[in-house]
């Protein structure tokens, strides 16, 4: 735990898995709005 390169890796794969988690929101909360707004 006193290494220095260990928790640079960890703050890299925090931030990728935060981003990748973000976008899968983004991209699954917008085409869900739409359909349900378009009359059928």
């Amino acid at each position: 735990m006193a290494q220095p390169e260990g928790w640079k890796m960890k703050i890299y794969l925090l931030m990728l898995l935060i981003g990748a988690l973000f976008t899968a929101i983004r991209f699954t909360s917008v085409p869900e709005t739409k359909p349900q707004r378009l009359p059928q």
